[in-house]
C-alpha cells in the first residue's frame, strides 16, 4: 500500500466530517469553555493543596475527641517529642501557616508561654490530660473548629 492510499483510507467519508460552522454536540463530562481575553486563554487559577491546613484540621478533630473524655479537674496539654526539655505542656491554640508550618501556642505549668512552629511533615504530639491551672479547665476544640477551614482530603477523611 502506498503513502496516498494510507492517507485516502484514513480520511473519513465526506458525510460525517464537519464543517467549521457546523455545532458540535458537547457531552455532560465536558469541560467548561474557557474565557479568551486579547487572544490568550484564560485557565482558571487552582487553588494549591495545603497540607499544613490539612493537618490543622487533623488535629483540631483529634483535640475535639480528646477533651469529650477530660475530666472537670484536667485540660489539654501536650508533649512535643524532641520538643522543649519534654516537659507537658498546656495548650490554648493551634494554628496553620500554609502551606508547610503547624503552630502550637500555649503556656508551662508556671505561666510562662510558648509558641511552636513545625513542619507539617515533623509534627509529633502526645496529647495529655493536665491539671487545671484556673478554677475552670480551658476547651480549646469546639473553638479551635470555628477556625477550622475545610480541607480536600487527598489521601482519605481525616476524621474516621
Amino acid at each position: 500500500m502506498g503513502e496516498t492510499d494510507l492517507v485516502a483510507k484514513s480520511k473519513a467519508p465526506a458525510r460525517t466530517r464537519k464543517t467549521a460552522t457546523e455545532k458540535v454536540a458537547v457531552t455532560a463530562s465536558a469541560k467548561p469553555p474557557r474565557k479568551v481575553t486579547h487572544g490568550v486563554v484564560e485557565t482558571p487559577a487552582k487553588k494549591p493543596f495545603d497540607p499544613a491546613a490539612w493537618m490543622h484540621q487533623r488535629l483540631v478533630h483529634q483535640i475535639v475527641d480528646f477533651e469529650k473524655n477530660l475530666g472537670p479537674d484536667h485540660e489539654i496539654g501536650g508533649r512535643f517529642v524532641g520538643g522543649p526539655n519534654a516537659e507537658v505542656l498546656h495548650i490554648s491554640n493551634v494554628a496553620s501557616w500554609g502551606p508547610d508550618m503547624i503552630m502550637f501556642m500555649g503556656e508551662y505549668s508556671d505561666g510562662r508561654r510558648f509558641e511552636l512552629m513545625q513542619h507539617y511533615s515533623q509534627v509529633s504530639v502526645l496529647l495529655v490530660a493536665v491539671p487545671t491551672m484556673n478554677e475552670e479547665p480551658k476547651r480549646i476544640g469546639f473553638e479551635l473548629l470555628k477556625t477550622v477551614k475545610d480541607q480536600p482530603h487527598p489521601w482519605g477523611d481525616p476524621v474516621s
